[in-house]
């Protein structure tokens, strides 16, 4: 209780640091830029004043240039990622110049200059080193994910962000899907796309997809990010595409996976099939030198493959088939995707410059959901378009100051079916059937608006900006519409058998169609203060507001980020640097609420929940008596019973409205966004100009989680408003905590790269990471589902690296190791009100191990042309790692694998440059 007392003191001091900075920067945050800072010196070590700073990008011919200050320091950002020509001169001394200095993207790299006395005026030329693996400026943790990486590792699915998985603390999110970063959910995150949202506002997900060989470069910041990035209480995943340059470039891939090449899977004796195909490449050069460029590309994705269901409901109907050896069913699944991107840029001065880019996502399946516990019947189909525009205006009004204004519009159109056509979902403890519950179109519009001021000023670089963002949602989204039945056991239904008879019947009516606004604001302010030579002083903080959740009955989202960080260096070298950081990260309404209470609440005409169970004492049944309560539970399950007999939903008009309560959700009306309340504390070390070592020690106190909790029932489990059945409100009540050690290992050679990280973790929190189950067991005791959360990976170990062999060939590799996540055993069974069956997650699944690796050679086939054939393996090893178990006791295959992570696999790939 002590040590509560005490993080909260600490926390709420927080808030007042930077303005107790800011009355007394090194570089500010880079969202689709990277900066060189550094310090001139002459031959006595003394700051030269006045130097010229230019540098040229090497690709294009962009000059950005400044002056040194009064003690030789030197600050140049806003520069694209890419290699640099950096040129230091001054009256009286030699010229020196560096080339092939590497910037990449959200990173400040360190380049001193020494400058010698001479009569006559001469260049020194000097070939950069690799680039310094410590950053001596900031107090972020993040990592870089190079243009090499993202090219030569092994990605089964060519999708760039699971290479954010290299980075420590980032773990994959099995329950709510995406990445969770530093213990947040997989929804808490930030995508960015050349410097413009590229996420859902719904679920917080990547919106529009992007060929990986598109990508430049990305960098994932997971803890400790500068006031730049808003609306992440996770992390912040910032992409650069590729561009243009003055010489023309391109590339033809054809990536080619198929069963005959794969070894068995887990859950089958025999191979599921596969067929996959993805074919595409990009073309870029100068529309004019210098002045402006182009970028195209295309990708296209065919795949066939078989899906494997577990659920011993399954009928398995041909063209499905039964596999002999386990009796799963291996059922056709299938989709297609096309992706389309065109890029231009055009520099038309030194002072100012413009991007713009069009992508597109069109793509369809069918059988999707497939797996597992959800049989065929239960399967769905979609057609989904997406698409977006964005731009981007550079402008440098002096060496010193910078504008940029940056917009997008995006707009996706998901639209899904279902095999079961419009009929009622069956929920048994080892199977799912009929039709989902939820399917139909959930589209929206953003439209994003950003611009931020850059300042240099003496030994401060501040930053300015602000954001807006208008979202429409739209749709048309049967949610419940067609209801749902559970039952208690998997023995077929027999009118008979009271046993076999369902437990509950949920049904939403309502309209399905709906067209709505909601708008979101942001600003921030935010400086990097070199203190003096060996310290900076990183300090911010942003505003935001969103009135997504207004159309529920909550108040307009408004929350207060303060950061503050310290990176010290502790020798002249720099090559050991200290950072201290701490501050409060929001989200913003990433948990698909808005739509949850259009669906339900603005469309809603009657929400009914009947449920027999006794211990609910006539909450969802409307024929309960006080007096006879087994008797009131007997009628409510036969009449169950009978309208599940004719194939149909219960006919509600045969309950007596007074007997049939209303049952509606509902929201806190000081609902807030999530916050993590973050302090970081980390050390990095260059052994030498190739290699560095890291330690962070991360503390997270996550406040103002969802949770769901039912407000019709006293604590003495007595119904409080009998005109109502269930009132389930949401709440942001309740928290968490996340504790790591990250430690990362990186090099680069000449002939290669590598890293290793490893992170120790734990993480609690008394809510699930999923929207749909979340709901308190007991609404007046949240400490009741305090466990390890959903993400809660104990150990985790990732090595990656790449080499040059003779004769051409080529070797890159990914080890992945991480333990068990946490599971929680469920009932169908009726259990008495405000219980669980055992404490949440209280259960391990299995831990996971994957070693990938690519092997290829390169073949020069002209000066320009050159092509590599590889070949990639996934899961070497063979080794077999479920991802799912069955958790209702009732079902007779409680604790045994449901789904598994793919089998060994083996996918051809060639690509040609030019």
């Amino acid at each position: 209780m002590m040590r509560s007392v005490l993080e909260d003191r600490v926390f709420r001091l927080l808030p007042l640091l930077p303005l107790i900075a800011a009355v007394s920067g090194e570089v500010t945050a880079q969202t689709r830029f990277a900066a060189v800072v550094g310090a001139i010196t002459d031959a006595a070590d003394a700051g030269v004043d006045g130097a010229r700073v230019a540098a040229r990008h090497s690709a294009t011919g962009l000059d950005r240039s400044t002056t040194s200050g009064r003690d030789g320091h030197y600050v140049l950002e806003n520069l694209p990622p890419g290699v640099y020509e950096i040129t230091v001169s001054q009256a009286g001394m030699r010229q020196v110049t560096v080339k092939g200095q590497e910037l990449f993207v959200g990173t400040t790299t360190t380049v001193n200059f020494k400058l010698n006395l001479v009569g006559v005026e001469e260049e020194v030329l000097v070939s950069a080193a690799t680039t310094p693996l410590v950053e001596t400026t900031k107090s972020e943790m993040g990592q870089v994910i190079q243009r090499a990486e993202v090219d030569e590792l092994p990605v089964v699915d060519r999708t760039f962000s699971s290479l954010a998985l290299l980075a420590p603390t980032v773990q994959q999110d099995l329950k709510a899907s995406g990445l969770s970063i530093a213990g947040q959910r997989g929804f808490n995150n930030n995508i960015l796309v050349d410097g413009v949202t590229d996420r859902s506002s719904g679920q917080g997900d990547q919106l529009i997809s992007f060929s990986q060989d598109w990508i430049d470069e990305f960098r994932v910041s997971t803890a400790a990010y500068a006031a730049e990035f808003g609306n992440a209480s996770g992390g912040v995943i910032n992409v650069v595409t590729r561009s243009g340059a003055n010489d023309f470039h391109g590339r033809a891939f054809a990536y080619i996976r198929d069963d005959g090449l794969d070894a068995t899977p887990a859950l089958t004796q025999s191979k599921a099939k596969l067929s996959e195909q993805r074919p595409g490449g990009y073309l870029s050069g100068p529309i004019k030198r210098e002045r402006a460029f182009f970028f195209v590309g295309f990708e296209y994705l065919n795949s066939d493959r078989e899906a494997i269901v577990t659920s011993p409901l399954e009928v398995c109907l041909p063209p499905a088939r039964r596999d002999s050896g386990t009796g799963n069913c291996l059922a056709p699944a299938g989709s297609d995707r096309k992706l389309y991107i065109a890029k231009l840029d055009w520099q038309p001065s030194t002072t100012n410059s413009f991007n713009w880019r069009y992508n597109r996502e069109d793509s369809n399946d069918f059988n999707s959901d497939v797996g597992g516990l959800s049989t065929v019947e239960h399967g769905r189909s979609s057609d989904n378009h997406y698409w977006g525009i964005a731009g981007a205006w550079t402008h440098i009004l002096n060496a010193e100051t910078t504008n940029e204004l940056r917009g997008v519009f995006n707009r996706a159109h998901p639209e899904g079916k279902v095999n079961a056509g419009q009929t009622f979902e069956i929920l048994r403890p080892s199977g799912q059937l009929g039709a989902p519950v939820n399917y139909g179109l959930i589209g929206e519009d953003w439209s994003q608006f950003v611009d931020n001021l850059s300042l240099v000023r003496g030994a401060h670089t501040a930053k300015f900006g602000a954001s807006y963002s208008s979202v429409r949602y739209f749709g048309n989204f049967r949610n419940f519409r067609d209801g749902q039945y559970r039952f208690t056991t998997d023995r077929p239904f027999n009118p008979s058998d009271a046993s076999t008879h369902p437990l509950q019947f949920v049904i939403v009516d309502g309209g399905t169609t709906w067209d709505e606004h909601a708008n979101l604001f942001g600003a921030f302010g935010q400086d990097s203060w070199r203190i003096g030579p060996r310290v900076v002083l990183n300090y911010g903080i942003r505003y935001d507001t969103d009135d997504s959740l207004t159309i529920s009955g909550a108040k307009r989202l408004s929350t207060l980020s303060p950061r503050l960080g310290v990176a010290w260096s502790l020798d002249r070298q720099s090559r050991t640097v200290v950072r201290v950081s701490g501050g409060f990260f929001h989200d913003s309404e990433h948990t698909n609420l808005a739509n949850v209470f259009i669906v339900n609440n603005l469309l809603l005409d009657r929400a009914v929940i009947l449920n027999w169970n006794p211990a609910f004492r006539g909450l969802f049944n409307p024929f309960y008596d006080p007096q006879d309560p087994m008797g009131s539970a007997a009628r409510l399950r036969q009449f169950l019973a009978d309208a599940f007999a004719q194939g149909r939903a219960p006919d509600l008009r045969a309950i007596s409205a007074r007997g049939l309560a209303r049952s509606v959700n509902g929201i806190d009306s000081d609902f807030t966004a999530p916050e993590n309340r973050q302090l970081v504390l980390g050390a990095s070390r260059g052994l030498t100009r190739s290699m560095a070592i890291s330690v962070d020690f991360i503390y997270s106190k996550v406040k103002s989680l969802l949770v769901w909790r039912e407000e019709n029932l006293s604590p003495q489990g007595t119904v409080i408003d009998p005109h109502f059945g269930s009132k389930t409100f949401a709440g942001s009540l309740a928290e968490g905590s996340y504790r790591a050690v990250a430690v990362g290992y990186d090099w680069r050679l000449p002939r290669g790269y590598g890293g290793v990280s490893y992170t120790l973790a734990k993480c609690e929190d008394n809510t699930s990471s999923t929207l749909s189950r979340n709901t308190a067991t007991n609404p007046y005791n949240l400490a009741l589902d305090t466990g390890p959360c959903d993400t809660d990976i104990s150990h985790t170990v990732v090595v990656r690296g790449d080499t040059s062999l003779p004769l051409g060939f080529e070797v890159s590799s990914i080890l992945t190791a991480r333990s068990a996540p946490p599971y929680s055993a469920t009932t169908s069974a009726p259990l008495p009100l405000f219980t669980r069956y055992e404490p949440r997650n209280q259960r391990r699944g299995d831990s996971f191990v994957s070693w990938d690796i690519r092997v290829g050679r390169r073949t020069r086939i002209t000066n320009r042309v050159a092509a590599r054939l590889f070949l990639e393996v996934f899961n070497v090893l063979n080794r077999r790692n479920f991802s799912a178990f069955v958790d209702d006791v009732s079902s007779a295959q409680f604790g045994q694998p449901s789904e598994a992570s793919p089998p060994r696999r083996l996918q051809i790939g060639l690509r040609v440059d030019f």
